[in-house]
């Protein structure tokens, strides 16, 4: 990456080719800071890797790229970024987002489904008001299986789920029934 440098602010450009295939692309920002990306002009928004969770880690660390803002070689990355970075470990990628995460309480509010609204009011539409998730598949899509489901005290995060205290051990058959 060629990089520019002003006072406190460092510009990095580089040239890339497309990933092959027709997943989707994302941009991998391990190294970087704060800062906004574009992509052949194109803005795909600004990163924050050094704003880290409870887990302290960064909340986002991948940034997609809409296919349409690519060509197939000489696609121009351009990094503005205001924190001292190592631009070395920026990386293009296709990504695999087949994988869906929900968490559902009887504290979390029904789906927004079930209200209309009515004179600009929300009216319940159901009598029946209860929490749910909703997995829909795009086409050609199949949910291949459930890796975690647990009605009780699970913790953790998508991807490193635990069993809590509380579990009922049917739970999982029962959702990969539905």
């Amino acid at each position: 990456m060629e990089r520019f440098q002003g006072t406190s602010i460092n510009s990095l450009l580089t040239n890339f080719e497309t990933p092959e295939g027709r997943e989707p692309v994302a941009i991998g920002m391990d190294g970087m800071g704060k800062g906004m990306v574009w992509i052949n002009g194109q803005s795909i928004g600004r990163h924050w890797l050094s704003y880290l969770s409870p887990l302290g880690k960064p909340t986002q660390s991948e940034y997609h790229i809409p296919r349409s803002f690519l060509k197939p070689k000489g696609n121009l990355l351009v990094i503005l970024e205001e924190e001292a970075v190592s631009p070395d470990k920026v990386a293009i990628l296709n990504v695999n987002r087949d994988t869906v995460c929900s968490i559902i309480t009887e504290n979390h509010p029904p789906n927004i489904k079930e209200f209309s609204s009515k004179k600009k009011e929300l009216k319940p539409t159901s009598a029946n008001l209860i929490p749910e998730a909703i997995i829909k598949c795009p086409n050609k899509k199949t949910i291949l299986a459930v890796e975690f489901a647990s009605f009780g005290d699970p913790t953790g995060f998508c991807g490193g789920f635990i069993m809590g205290k509380c579990h009922a051990p049917a739970t999982k058959k029962i959702v990969e029934q539905v």
